[in-house]
């Protein structure tokens, strides 16, 4: 089995290396570790807002800049994490474009962010994003595959498709990973598949519940990675 890289359309391939983007997807990972509020704020209000023409845009974002005046000290001083200005500004920036461009940007964050915890825990270019996995000796080749991880000297493989909502996941996702985990298990490889969203993971449970099919059943193979348990990826599932 080996990974090649499936960059998909270049619009996305935009969104990725947007350097908005990828702040955000920064300031996300620190956010998740010391403030999950904030992080959680930041969630829901890429899932709430496709577009910066909203009556309730700025006024969120206002909600988010003054996170520190609801959070006072005990000599009542304010308590503003050091991210906070930067990650507001990045968060205007990521709007400022079509409708078009933002959605795109909007699922890019989910992505670069779910990389970024994964490949934390994981031995250098072992974990890779928007890549497929190949088998020349039988032909298979996975769609493209969000979060990649194929570890050689562990004998492990990890996917995982990444979605803002999890509404957004389609059988077409989730049968690429149960292919993908199938043909691992067939190579003598451990396999683990996830469903990664910013909403609870019970959220993403019920929408593979949804999906699942008696011949498919998603909802016992496909682990979900929502806003309670995404740190859980920082560890190896093995």
């Amino acid at each position: 089995m080996r990974l090649i890289a499936a960059s998909g359309s270049q619009e996305m391939k935009n969104a990725l290396d947007n350097e908005h983007v990828q702040k955000i997807a920064d300031i996300l990972l620190v956010a998740e570790k010391a403030t999950k509020n904030i992080f959680k704020f930041v969630a829901q209000f890429l899932q709430k807002h496709d577009s910066r023409i909203s009556a309730s845009f700025t006024e969120d974002l206002n909600v988010l800049r003054n996170y520190g005046i609801e959070h006072q000290d005990i000599d009542d001083q304010f308590v503003l994490p050091p991210y906070l200005d930067e990650l507001c500004l990045a968060l205007e920036a990521l709007y400022d474009a079509t409708p078009t461009v933002v959605n795109f940007r909007r699922g890019a964050i989910v992505e670069v962010f779910a990389y970024r915890l994964v490949n934390s825990r994981c031995y250098d270019n072992d974990c890779l994003s928007n890549h497929r996995f190949i088998n020349r000796a039988n032909g298979y080749a996975s769609d493209q595959v969000d979060v990649a991880v194929l570890s050689e000297i562990e004998k492990e493989i990890e996917g995982y498709a990444c979605k803002l909502k999890s509404a957004g996941m389609m059988s077409v996702d989730c049968t690429n990973l149960l292919a993908l985990s199938k043909e691992a298990s067939a190579l003598g490889y451990s396999a683990h598949i996830g469903a990664i969203c910013f909403d609870p993971s019970d959220a993403i449970r019920r929408r593979l519940k949804r999906l699942s099919v008696p011949d498919l059943p998603f909802i016992e193979m496909i682990a979900p990675y929502g806003l309670d348990n995404l740190s859980d990826l920082m560890r190896s599932p093995f």
